[in-house]
């Protein structure tokens, strides 16, 4: 699988697992990749444990604001034009069933990246490391450039690391972004 992956110039991990046998077939599986919108999966799961225990209220209302959030996404919260309030709970399943952006942040406001990881590794969770806002995803090189030159951050993306090893693309250096591996996610 690496070998014909490799061939197109990507890279992939993989778990496959049969959650009757646990039995696994797999590539690349402890291997940390920058997250985009998967790591909205565990910021809910650790925003909902929270909620099931009593330490968060899921009906407390969240206010959206527009000027805070910067409304660069596709979906949901980030295309409102006026100021709302969400219940935290509703934030949730805006986050995940929408893959709202804005919504995921208004998460991270009420638990930070550092409790969200305090609650995954209190969870046994482990291979995910939430370290940012999902806004600061669409704070690339991309952005900053006019559409005729956009495939210079494509050759950027695809060459991949620095000198020092880190991605110039800070989203997509391990050491920088949300992180996760397989093996965690799975």
């Amino acid at each position: 699988v690496n070998t014909h992956l490799a061939a197109a110039g990507l890279r992939a991990t993989i778990v496959v697992r049969d959650l009757d046998s646990g039995r696994e077939v797999s590539t690349s599986a402890d291997q940390a990749m920058p997250l985009a919108s998967v790591v909205k999966v565990p910021i809910a799961f650790a925003v909902l444990t929270r909620i099931s225990e009593g330490v968060l209220d899921g009906a407390q209302p969240i206010t959206i604001r527009p000027d805070h959030y910067g409304g660069d996404g596709p979906t949901g919260t980030s295309r409102f034009r006026h100021p709302a309030q969400i219940a935290l709970e509703d934030l949730v399943m805006l986050s995940v069933s929408f893959s709202d952006n804005t919504a995921t942040d208004a998460l991270l406001d009420v638990l930070a990246p550092n409790q969200i990881q305090d609650e995954l590794e209190r969870m046994g969770l482990s291979g995910i490391h939430i370290r940012h806002h999902l806004g600061a995803l669409v704070e690339t090189p991309l952005e900053s450039l006019p559409d005729s030159d956009a495939h210079l951050v494509y050759d950027i993306a695809r060459f991949g690391p620095s000198q020092e090893a880190g991605h110039r693309i800070w989203q997509l250096d391990a050491s920088q972004a949300n992180i996760g591996t397989a093996t965690g996610l799975v």
